[in-house]
């Protein structure tokens, strides 16, 4: 991978340049099952009203996903299913990202390095989690950016979604009790939520270049587990209560390749009827062509 130092406050920092190979598109619908509660910004105290809302688009008052929610909660689970706990347990302390364990996750959602004139706070506003300075090898302080994107889950309209439900818009009233285990007394609440049945737009993106271009099947195989543990998990808040269960399905599959400069639509998958394509064809795909083309 071609690199350049530059020496700056008496450390070396190394910038990668990756030349881009390809994008994997993948176009599909996040369906509810359950109803789904991801938190927006609170509208102040009604005595008997919502006491937690929904986020919404300020332009058209509908509720969507964040692709950030996605993006959190797959990375978390995939976290989970390959990391040692010892070492769960050991990155509370902020080195996550530093063991080989990690690499695999890592490598795929990118990571944040702490440097020494950087706060705490400082290091730590990105999605990755910070290294301590202690734990950098070889003078190495430069981050890695993630080589998967999500894009927001738009709201898919259908005739009478719009309707108001109790003076909500694409949404429902829950009505729940906040039980006090000692006294057994009861505290009312009531939590906006999209409905099941509901249906968003969304989309997510696998890039592939000149330095992850030898584990990208790898990485579509860390992605395929990371969507069936959310399918058995769920999305947003209160999912022990039954909240955030959902179905994806892909529609359509595309990869587009760099060459000479040009982008051009090397293959595409089309899902037939309601049955959404599987992550395996796609992987298959990867393994016997893909990948002998981005090698060339």
């Amino acid at each position: 991978m071609d690199s350049e130092q530059t020496s700056g406050s008496g450390q070396q920092q190394v910038l990668s340049k990756n030349y881009l190979k390809a994008k994997i598109v993948f176009i599909g619908t996040v369906t509810c099952e359950t109803g789904l509660h991801i938190g927006g910004v609170e509208m102040g105290v009604d005595v008997g009203g919502i006491d937690k809302f929904v986020i919404r688009n300020p332009l058209n008052d509908q509720p969507y996903i964040p692709g950030s929610s996605i993006k959190g909660k797959i990375r978390s689970l995939l976290e989970l299913a390959t990391i040692p706990v010892s070492k769960l347990i050991e990155s509370a302390g902020g080195i996550i990202g530093t063991m080989p364990e990690d690499a695999q996750v890592m490598g795929l959602f990118g990571k944040a390095i702490k440097r020494e004139n950087e706060t705490e706070g400082a290091a730590n506003q990105g999605t990755a989690a910070s290294i301590p300075n202690s734990a950098q090898t070889n003078g190495n302080t430069h981050g890695t950016g993630s080589k998967v994107l999500f894009r927001d889950a738009i709201l898919v309209e259908r005739p009478g979604l719009a309707l108001y439900s109790n003076g909500l818009k694409f949404t429902e009233r829950k009505a729940e009790n906040v039980l006090t285990r000692i006294k057994l007394t009861a505290t009312p609440r009531q939590i906006e939520r999209v409905p099941a049945g509901t249906s968003f737009k969304f989309s997510m993106i696998l890039n592939v270049d000149s330095d992850n271009q030898s584990k990208f099947v790898e990485q579509l195989e860390l992605l395929q587990l990371g969507y069936q543990l959310l399918g058995l998990d769920g999305l947003g808040g209160m999912v022990s209560r039954g909240y955030g269960q959902v179905d994806i399905k892909w529609g359509k599959i595309e990869v587009w390749r760099v060459t000479n400069s040009k982008l051009t639509l090397e293959k595409s998958f089309a899902a037939t009827g309601e049955v959404g394509i599987e992550f395996s064809d796609i992987i298959e795909y990867a393994k016997n062509d893909l990948a002998g083309k981005i090698q060339e």
